[in-house]
């Protein structure tokens, strides 16, 4: 379950274009290794106007965000990698 109080906002405007992410991540220790749980709640694309999110699992027939996954996991496999803390 997600808990929204943990959300993170990043914005940012580039040549006159907003830019947001929520991200929401916990981190708890770990007596073994490093394990990343990926849990997404998002709709997908669901129009204009509306902000495109991370679906929980890809649907046959529409967009994919597969490359927002990758990205997601490259960047927590870089910063685990960064730390000595399981």
């Amino acid at each position: 379950m997600i808990n929204e109080a943990l959300d993170y906002q990043w914005r940012k405007i580039k040549n006159g274009k907003s830019y947001l992410a929520i991200v929401n991540l916990e981190v708890s220790p770990n007596e073994n290794q490093n394990e990343i749980i990926e849990e997404y709640s998002g709709k997908g694309w669901v129009g204009m106007g509306h902000f495109a999110s991370i679906p929980a699992k890809e649907e046959a027939g529409k967009a994919g965000f597969s490359d927002w996954r990758k990205a997601i996991l490259k960047a927590l496999e870089f910063v685990l990698s960064k730390t000595e803390t399981k």
